[in-house]
């Protein structure tokens, strides 16, 4: 057994780390299989938990989930957006929807003249910082938009 620690609360884990994550979180394997994908998904190596391994591994297990939670308490706040009547008019909502985190890493990637596979590499705090400032930007441009758009 090998575990990989990385400090999930600090972001210290790539986006495509992040997706995997929350897609086996979802899925309908054992409980069992979700641990032990976990960590393979964050590098690390486990053939079969016994009773030898079993507090360090599952120590471990609980400060990924507890890091993961603080991450969606972060995300429901910060980038928590409801977009215009307009932008629902065009669809913009619809994207996101139909395309998830590909979505993400597609504008991202197309922002800094990049693959999308190399946004899947970076640490996810760094993407969560992105996010948070263009949703800020997006905002004050909306709220400019609409101001001006009223006044006429």
């Amino acid at each position: 057994m090998r575990l990989v620690k990385l400090d999930i609360e600090k972001g210290e884990f790539t986006f495509g780390q992040k997706i995997k994550l929350n897609q086996l979180l979802m899925s309908d394997v054992s409980e069992i299989e979700k641990v032990k994908g976990i960590i393979r998904i964050l590098g690390g190596k486990i053939k079969r938990i016994t009773r030898w391994n079993a507090k360090k591994v599952l120590k471990y297990i609980n400060e990924v989930v507890k890091g993961l939670e603080k991450w969606a308490e972060k995300e429901k706040t910060a980038l928590k957006y409801e977009p215009t009547a307009d932008e629902k008019k065009q669809g913009f909502n619809v994207v996101y929807e139909k395309f998830g985190e590909f979505a993400t890493s597609d504008a991202l990637a197309e922002k800094y003249h990049i693959d999308p596979d190399t946004i899947l590499e970076w640490k996810y705090a760094k993407i969560f910082l992105i996010l948070a400032k263009d949703l800020e930007i997006h905002k004050i441009t909306m709220r400019n938009y609409e101001r001006e758009k009223n006044k006429k």
